[in-house]
């Protein structure tokens, strides 16, 4: 088997607070690029995924025979807009550097608290202000974006599909990447976990003239439903994948989507099967991200192992990163080698700040090892 090792994120380089760009990058951080580099190339890194959205950093990487693919987070109906609650840590009153090796060991230990929530202000993109008609809702109609929730546009438009096709294109232009990632996150989602928007007009009147029900009179995860809603995400990524290859012809395209019970990823509107069976991804990665329980991994690698059958190889991403997740040398090899066992072709930690941070290149050049 063929190394295959990726690592998420940019060069971690934590820099002056008052210098940073739009991406969170600090403004001197390039000077730990040919370190972070180095790095990874001794630890058998065959691919960056994320980066800077630089022509420059996938240049560098190229050098060393390491391939860049630039990730673009994405909600299955696209998210325009958010307000966010934000808790006051006691994690922001350690009294040495961050950068100190005691100041490790102190938040090694320590079990954070918060003092309060704040909600933050409203934000919401250009393209959704100046098209205010594309916005999908939840059952209740709110035209609100409540507190710790998201605003979302309607795949149902042609507009909206179209803004999100020139991202990615202007992701893969922007970086001259060999790929690039859709890396599906979490959103609005239900006591049942399953995601609260699609209530446009566009997509309800077209479930009306498909069954003769009305969605405002069943529950949200009624499985009709869920599952016509998951019609536009799928329909979407095709249009995406030939949109690209019109535009990007001979990258790869690939998605991440986060590790769940085996009936969760349908009611993220995310229909792995039919996903597989049109062929719309060169490659596809699981991501582990706040769960490190070993039989999970063994579980939902040999779920989607399956589903996929051989057709593109499948890579497990742990997180090293996130709320229980894989934090240490062992945990982390030991859940590689189960994903391996399992079916994954390939293996990965998210991300640079972590493997950085808890110095964890050596298990990450081990994950290759397994891969080999």
């Amino acid at each position: 088997m063929k190394r295959n090792l990726c690592i998420w994120g940019p060069p971690p380089k934590l820099g002056n607070p008052d210098h940073y760009n739009e991406f969170g990058f600090s403004i001197d951080y390039k000077n730990s690029i040919p370190e972070f580099l180095e790095k990874c190339k001794n630890s058998g890194v065959t691919k960056i995924i994320g980066g800077d959205k630089s022509k420059e950093l996938t240049e560098e990487a190229h050098k060393l025979g390491i391939l860049l693919d630039p990730y673009d987070n994405f909600n299955s109906f696209p998210r325009h807009g958010f307000s966010r609650i934000v808790y006051t840590w006691s994690l922001d009153f350690l009294a040495l550097d961050v950068n100190n090796d005691k100041a490790r060991d102190i938040l090694n230990n320590h079990k954070p608290i918060f003092y309060y929530p704040r909600e933050s202000q409203i934000k919401q993109t250009e393209f959704s202000l100046n098209n205010k008609g594309f916005r999908t809702y939840d059952q209740s109609k709110n035209i609100e974006i409540k507190p710790g929730q998201d605003l979302y546009l309607s795949l149902a438009y042609k507009e909206v599909v179209d803004e999100e096709i020139r991202k990615f294109n202007k992701s893969l232009t922007d970086t001259n990447g060999d790929g690039l990632q859709i890396e599906f996150v979490l959103g609005n989602e239900d006591s049942t976990g399953t995601v609260t928007y699609g209530y446009d007009d566009r997509v309800v009147n077209s479930f009306k003239e498909k069954t003769g029900i009305d969605p405002f009179e069943i529950e949200n995860s009624n499985t009709q439903w869920v599952e016509h809603r998951a019609e536009y995400v799928t329909n979407f990524l095709v249009t995406a994948k030939n949109e690209i290859n019109k535009c990007n012809p001979k990258k790869t395209l690939s998605a991440t989507v986060i590790a769940g019970e085996s009936d969760s990823y349908i009611k993220k509107l995310q229909n792995l099967e039919k996903w597989f069976d049109k062929d719309i991804f060169d490659e596809f990665y699981l991501w582990f991200r706040t769960n490190n329980d070993y039989e999970f991994v063994k579980k939902q690698t040999k779920y989607v192992s399956k589903l996929i059958n051989e057709r593109i190889p499948l890579i497990v991403e742990l997180s090293a990163y996130h709320p229980n997740s894989f934090q240490d040398d062992e945990s982390i090899v030991k859940a590689g080698k189960i994903a391996i066992d399992n079916g994954a072709s390939g293996l990965g930690i998210y991300r640079s700040h972590a493997v950085e941070q808890l110095n964890l290149w050596d298990a990450l050049s081990r994950l290759g090892d397994l891969t080999e």
